[in-house]
């Protein structure tokens, strides 16, 4: 019993005191930071705490903004990835129609005569000339899209 009383007492102690430390800017602009408050000076005091205040934000540094930076990180990751296989899905979309376009033209070269529909439902044929620039548009889409 009598080997509890001091270790109890250093532990009462030990939360009892508290340094003060003091806070002044010198002369020079120089800040400065002590356990004694300078003599001719004026001074600060600051309060120290132990630890975080109930309701405060946690430090930084601290385990709760470790998850935070963690989850953003998760989700930016998770926005890359699905940014990149709209990426991926929209080029393969464009190489299909490229694909497309120049199964059409090659079929438009090798065709001699074109044709559309009237209202009535009856061929109408293309002039050459016709030919010509339904051909020159298509290719200069096939440029602009597949180029």
């Amino acid at each position: 019993m009598l080997k509890i009383i001091p270790i109890a007492l250093a532990l009462f102690a030990c939360g009892v005191a508290q340094a003060q430390v003091y806070k002044w800017v010198d002369s020079k602009g120089v800040t400065h930071y002590d356990q004694k408050p300078p003599e001719g000076a004026r001074s600060k005091e600051l309060q120290l705490h132990d630890g975080p205040q109930p309701g405060a934000a946690p430090p930084a540094g601290s385990g709760a903004d470790w998850e935070e930076r963690s989850r953003a990180f998760k989700e930016r990751q998770a926005k890359r990835e699905k940014d990149a296989a709209k990426q991926d899905a929209d080029r393969e979309k464009q190489e299909a129609q490229c694909k497309s376009m120049t199964g059409q033209l090659a079929q438009m070269r090798s065709a001699r005569r074109f044709f559309n529909n009237d209202a009535n439902g009856d061929r109408v044929y293309m002039d050459d000339q016709q030919r010509e620039a339904m051909m020159a548009q298509r290719e200069q889409e096939y440029n602009q899209k597949c180029n």
